[in-house]
């Protein structure tokens, strides 16, 4: 198990290629009707039709848009899976996984909660990764003092890189 990917990149429904299989039924027979309704001259009812072309079209894009975001998410998870150390700087991972800016692609996918336990620090141009295995996990913190973000082995002790405090590896702030 991925400690990256998230349940919805997991979980697939049956019942969803079913919808989208109905959907591109009803785009064929639109299709022959807007035909039959331009031999006739009907602009306005093909016009419609081609309305109704675009509604029946949009589910069947954002499947297929969702689809390359399990793709993309399944590729970065895989990647970072393999990394030995905490964090991994952007540079590398730019150089190492082969889609377009897989750093945008991490935080649009984190955003959208298809990818977890990562942490991007662009000030030091670095992904932090928040899982290491199964018993180590990382959390992300506020310093109760200087407001600072940094990641923190859980129940484990930490000093803030900016104020000196001390910090525990907690999330209950």
């Amino acid at each position: 198990m991925n400690p990256f990917l998230t349940s919805k990149v997991k979980e697939r429904s049956g019942g969803r290629m079913v919808y989208l299989g109905f959907c591109a039924f009803m785009e064929l027979i639109i299709v022959v009707a807007i035909i039959n309704l331009l031999q006739e001259e009907n602009w306005g009812a093909a016009l419609l039709g081609l309305l109704l072309i675009l509604g029946f079209a949009r589910p069947i894009i954002r499947e297929i848009i969702k689809e390359k975001d399990f793709k993309n998410a399944k590729v970065i998870a895989s990647y970072l899976n393999g990394i030995p150390s905490e964090s991994i700087k952007m540079a590398q991972i730019k150089q190492n996984i082969r889609m377009d800016d897989p750093v945008k692609q991490i935080d649009r996918l984190l955003k959208k909660e298809y990818l977890m336990n990562i942490h991007l620090d662009w000030e030091k141009e670095l992904v932090v990764l928040l899982a290491l295995g199964s018993s180590n996990r990382y959390v992300e913190i506020s310093c109760p003092n200087c407001g600072a973000k940094t990641v923190v082995l859980q129940g484990r002790v930490k000093n803030c890189e900016y104020c000196g405090s001390t910090l525990l590896g907690n999330k209950s702030e």
